[in-house]
């Protein structure tokens, strides 16, 4: 194991410049009190795992060897806690017998941490999904030890919470910010460092059904780790659940929690420890639904058993803190943000389309970003640009220019220009800003006549993929309302908008009854974009429309192009 020590106290971005994400080896970060071992996860665009449909990822990237540990966690605390403002101790750190822990002495100002007895290698848990990302927040910063719990400490940096309470329900409904120095790993990252092995399948890849590189049911023998194949998970003996500790049954005194990568012969082939035992992990991905806070937790611990090739997804509230059986690992690298953008002109005349244009956006870890899509007028648009931070957050200029067939004057050239700012609003945006569309006069086309207005932006950040096709594009919505809307008459009946009657079932949009003439509807859950046709009432030709789903408030948007003009296309609950 190589140790990189940063000479700077900024996170791990001078570790991230000297290592140039060579991904050779297993590597140390230090910055501060805290050192994290990293295992080097590459092989991107590998092969999803089949029967999981999950596990392929693009890029390389890093994931903890180990969950955080108590020792960690109390320096954490020790940098910033002196008041905890936000709760990041709990008492049963220090009461509860399963996993203690760390006790807390001093008057508020002036607490301080201490870790129980000989457990500083045990990882922590009776942490909440808010107290890790605040963990995150305090390595991306350089881990501070004056500041407290601010924005350039432990509220803003990975993850936008700026003073987001504890309140069940209410809370942890923050994504990670693009450029994320650390963060939580996300589903796709944690599964494939815990199953893929490129060398299986006589080089081709493939996954392993336990995260030690066993297909063989693992054993819990705690007092031999030297033996291969061993997690710290509970495994039934007749009617006795047999523990991997030295207390084989069941105390209500008893610690059972193991010192991470005890296990010495069972890691997986990223040389990552415990990912199938000891303590679940929180992940990044969610919320779900993404109105709501709660997160996922993945992995078995001490008091479970584990499934051959499942890794047992869980949800639990943002704000959840009394879990003895959950804790978190870190995760850094090039792992994209995807987000889904709607894009509004404002409609000063009948020139302007009323539909609403759409798009998809991708923040790389570097903050390079990349949008492409479609404007209501039908246009393609393909934007890039890189984000710069700001006091509120970072921003994200784009400028591209358009070229029109048909053009009353030659050479002219639309444009659209403006910056967006990613900044999380919950149930709402996690992007918005102002793009100046301009148009020129064309001779032919559905609005040939010169346009130039502002459009309002409002992106939502999309994950997709977290568990396979368990997972809904659009938590909780099962029916729901396909609208179409344009300023003729869409039916006989001299309707400007007809509502269609859908279901949503394993990804797929269902159409009950159609009150369109061949009206079909597709999503790709991949990318959160939905297209469709219809045949317009009156025509013999089919009108095709597109649109985005938009997660932050469960619903879709988009246009199409009829004989009329631009149409609206919504898909709510």
């Amino acid at each position: 194991m190589k140790s990189y020590t940063s000479p700077h106290r900024n996170g791990l971005r001078t570790l991230i410049a000297a290592l140039g994400l060579a991904l050779a080896g297993l590597q140390s970060a230090i910055a501060g009190p805290v050192t994290i071992a990293l295992s080097p996860v590459g092989n991107p665009n590998n092969p999803n795992d089949g029967p999981l449909a999950m596990g392929t990822v693009g890029y390389s990237y890093y994931i903890g060897s180990y969950d955080v540990t108590l020792n960690q966690y109390a320096a954490f605390l020790n940098a910033v806690a002196a008041t905890d403002t936000y709760g990041l101790y709990t008492p049963s750190l220090t009461t509860d017998p399963h996993s203690e822990g760390i006790a807390r002495s001093g008057t508020p100002g002036k607490y301080r941490y201490t870790v129980i007895g000989g457990s500083g290698k045990h990882p922590v848990t009776h942490v909440s999904w808010l107290d890790a990302a605040r963990f995150c927040n305090w390595m991306h910063n350089g881990e501070p030890t004056t500041l407290g719990e601010v924005a350039g400490s432990t509220e803003a940096g990975a993850y936008p919470l700026n003073g987001d309470l504890n309140v069940t329900g209410t809370t942890g409904r923050e994504s990670a910010n693009p450029g994320a120095l650390w963060r939580m790993p996300l589903m796709i990252e944690w599964f494939k460092g815990a199953y893929y092995d490129p060398t299986l399948n006589f080089g081709t890849g493939g996954y392993w059904d336990y995260p030690t590189q066993s297909d063989a049911m693992p054993g819990n023998d705690g007092l031999d780790p030297a033996l291969p194949n061993q997690m710290n998970i509970a495994s039934q003996n007749g009617l006795n659940i047999i523990y991997s500790t030295t207390q084989k049954v069941y105390s209500a005194s008893a610690d059972y929690i193991t010192p991470v990568g005890l296990f010495t012969k069972s890691a997986s082939y990223y040389k990552t420890y415990d990912q199938g035992g000891d303590v679940s992990n929180w992940l990044g991905d969610g919320p779900y639904p993404a109105t709501d806070g709660m997160r996922l937790i993945v992995g078995s611990n001490w008091s479970a058993g584990i499934s051959q090739g499942d890794p047992l997804t869980n949800l639990g509230s943002a704000s959840e803190k009394d879990l003895d059986t959950c804790g978190f690992r870190v995760a850094t690298g090039a792992s994209p943000i995807e987000y889904t953008v709607l894009l509004r002109a404002t409609r000063t005349a009948a020139a302007v389309p009323q539909g609403t244009g759409y798009a998809t956006l991708t923040v790389g870890r570097t903050g390079v970003a990349m949008m492409g899509g479609n404007l209501p007028d039908g246009e393609a648009i393909s934007l890039s640009g890189t984000l710069v931070p700001t006091a509120t957050g970072p921003r994200l200029a784009l400028s591209e220019s358009l070229a029109y067939p048909d053009l009353k004057t030659k050479g002219a050239k639309g444009a659209l220009t403006g910056t967006l700012d990613f900044v999380t609003e919950p149930g709402t945006s996690d992007l918005h800003g102002t793009l100046q569309w301009v148009k020129p006069a064309q001779t032919a086309g559905a609005y040939p006549a010169a346009i130039s207005v502002p459009m309002s932006v409002v992106g939502s950040a999309y994950a997709y993929g977290v568990y396979g096709t368990n997972m809904s594009v659009l938590p909780n919505f099962l029916n729901g309302t396909l609208d179409l809307t344009d300023a003729a008459s869409l039916s006989v009946t001299g309707k400007t908008h007809l509502n269609q009657t859908v279901s949503l079932v394993s990804n797929v949009l269902l159409v009950d009854s159609p009150v369109l003439d061949q009206l079909t509807v597709a999503i790709n859950p991949v990318t959160g974009i939905f297209r469709g046709s219809f045949v317009y009432p009156g025509a013999t030709v089919r009108t095709s429309f597109g649109g985005v789903l938009y997660q932050d408030n469960l619903t879709g948007r988009g246009f199409f192009l009829g004989p009329h003009g631009s149409g609206t296309v919504s898909l709510t609950k």
